[in-house]
């Protein structure tokens, strides 16, 4: 029996009659993958060719090469049958082809012819048992098998037959294989055809249906295809003319919803990452996409990848984007950032189409303080400034109230101040205040303004929370001497009767004072205390800050004796003394003499 070389074309996987083995891309696919004949027979007649098909077990991680070759029968190569080679190359992948056979016509009435095809060897894989394949050319036409039509198309609600049918009645009973040659979908996922669905044709029957069973489901997708092919026909008939179909089955499921899973969240300043999650109501058998934006707090905060996209793979229905706050050291109210969506492919907006994120600030308020704790300052001066600092900056506003309480010094007259409270502006850390001091004519002990800091807002109160200015006195002590407007005194001693007279002499400051003043008054003379005169005042003198004029009363005290000696009047010296005095100095006419004239 003479042996030809013919050329193996590969099936696919999914038409192979045996079960696959595993197959590691990395080993000897010598050990791993077989090759075989899916079928052991077919039929042929002289008015048509026959396409015999060949499975690998698996994919083969490299290039398979198999030989093959025929044994004449009663059908005799060139006479009966040609070949278009003897060998065929798979590239990795490929796991099933189909051998050519011509059949030649030769116009003679005949018994049936048999051929043997025989897988011979392979580089890359092993021969299987399933080696030969017996094909039987008929002496008659024999019966076509096709599809009732080579395209269609349906929803995927809708439930399609797949009619498959004979050009004529065969007498035996006869079987076909549908396989699935191609497609865009996935059986199992939108339709129930198994591939390798036999179809039987009872002896006398001419066509036979199947179901494709789409399956409804809830994916927005694209237009799907799926390619049948009629193959591996039973003895006695032949794939016709139609023996693959494409049919497209369309979608009927709207566009998922997109939107953000919440409108609003919260993050620490100090917390890391925060995701931001966007879904789709239902997934979609399509990629979807939109994108995104941000606004408000951006200084604050980072949105990763903004502006940017956001984008759903088939069967995703979840997605995040990712805001980093930027954890600082700034006392502030809280931030708010705000991502947008917009730009959809594929899908609807839902109505939270926005998120808002309120970044949660962590830092303490800045402590308020005076930078020193006292100054001085003469009363000559017009203005002093005193300067207060925040201990870090804020982006609130801080403002520092401040009073005065405690101070000698007196407003208006003593000084003025900036009005209360001290203001920062975000981002401030120094303000001053101003006292502006009066220059006065008073003497006066040295004075202090006391300034100290009561109940900031978004601050605490630090460690110098007082600052004294001490204003020092410029001005002299007063002069204090007798009025000089009055002069000495000469009275009758009975004037007027009947036991005494009071005379009244002034002592004079020649400016007010703020400190308290005294003066001490001395009497002499030949005039006798108690006898000739009594003093009508405390003595000493003592004036009251702001006080410029005292007074000082002589009562003379009448007598019946009369008064002996060269001299009859006698005389009372009032002497303001130098000793004792205070917060003064002495001028003149600093004596003053009451004569008391004998009357008798």
């Amino acid at each position: 029996m003479a042996w030809l070389r013919l050329v193996l074309v590969v099936c696919a996987l999914s038409a192979c009659k045996f079960n696959p083995a595993a197959n590691d891309d990395t080993g000897d696919a010598t050990d791993s993958v077989t090759v075989e004949f899916t079928t052991s027979s077919s039929s042929a007649d002289e008015s048509g060719d026959v396409m015999v098909e060949v499975a690998l077990s698996g994919q083969a991680g490299s290039t398979v090469t198999v030989s093959y070759g025929a044994n004449d029968g009663s059908a005799l190569l060139d006479s009966d049958y040609s070949l278009a080679g003897s060998t065929l190359t798979f590239a990795p992948g490929e796991t099933t082809q189909r051998i050519p056979v011509h059949i030649i016509p030769d116009g003679m009435m005949e018994m049936d012819e048999t051929f043997e095809l025989r897988l011979l060897s392979a580089s890359g894989a092993t021969v299987g048992s399933n080696n030969a394949h017996t094909i039987t050319i008929s002496n008659d036409i024999l019966p076509r098998v096709s599809f009732s039509a080579d395209t269609s198309n349906s929803v995927e609600d809708q439930q399609t037959t797949i009619t498959v049918q004979l050009d004529k009645a065969a007498p035996t009973q006869t079987t076909v294989e549908i396989g699935i040659l191609g497609t865009s979908t996935a059986s199992g996922a939108d339709f129930t055809l198994a591939a390798d669905t036999v179809v039987t044709f009872p002896a006398g029957s001419m066509t036979q249906t199947v179901q494709l069973g789409e399956i409804d489901d809830n994916l927005d997708e694209d237009p799907e295809t799926v390619q049948l092919e009629l193959k591996n026909a039973s003895t006695g008939i032949i794939i016709g003319t139609v023996g693959t179909r494409t049919h497209t089955i369309d979608d009927n499921d709207d566009p998922p919803v997109l939107q953000f899973q919440a409108s609003t969240s919260t993050a620490a300043e100090n917390g890391g990452n925060k995701a931001i999650v966007v879904t789709l109501d239902n997934p979609s058998g399509k990629t979807v996409s939109a994108s995104y934006s941000a606004s408000g707090a951006l200084g604050d905060a980072t949105v990763v990848g903004a502006p940017g996209t956001v984008t759903f793979a088939p069967g995703e229905t979840q997605q995040t984007i990712t805001v980093t706050p930027i954890d600082d050291t700034i006392d502030e109210d809280n931030q708010s950032v705000t991502i947008t969506l917009g730009n959809l492919s594929n899908a609807t907006l839902g109505g939270r189409d926005t998120h808002t994120l309120t970044i949660l600030d962590d830092d303490n308020p800045p402590s308020v303080q005076f930078t020193t704790a006292a100054q001085s300052v003469a009363e000559a001066n017009t203005s002093v400034v005193v300067v207060a600092t925040l201990s870090s900056a804020s982006e609130k506003t801080v403002t520092m109230p401040f009073t005065t309480n405690g101070s000698t010094a007196q407003t208006p007259q003593d000084f003025s101040i900036s009005t209360s409270p001290l203001t920062f502006a975000p981002g401030t850390t120094s303000r001053s205040l101003t006292i502006d001091v009066q220059d006065d004519n008073s003497d006066e002990a040295d004075e202090t303004v006391a300034v100290s800091i009561t109940n900031p807002t978004n601050a605490t109160i630090g460690g110098t929370a007082t600052h004294s200015v001490t204003i020092t006195d410029n001005d002299n002590a007063p002069q204090v001497s007798w009025d000089p407007t009055q002069s000495d005194a000469i009275v009758n001693e009975g004037d007027p009767p009947p036991n005494s007279r009071s005379f009244s002499y002034d002592v004079v400051l020649s400016a007010a004072s703020g400190k308290q003043v005294t003066v001490p008054i001395s009497f002499s003379g030949d005039a006798d205390l108690l006898a000739d005169y009594t003093v009508g005042t405390a003595m000493p003198l003592v004036f009251a800050p702001g006080e410029t004029r005292k007074s000082v009363t002589i009562r003379v005290v009448a007598d019946t004796t009369k008064e002996t000696g060269a001299d009859q009047d006698e005389d009372v010296i009032m002497t303001i003394d130098t000793v004792g005095l205070l917060n003064a100095t002495r001028t003149n006419p600093f004596t003053r003499t009451h004569t008391i004239h004998d009357d008798d």
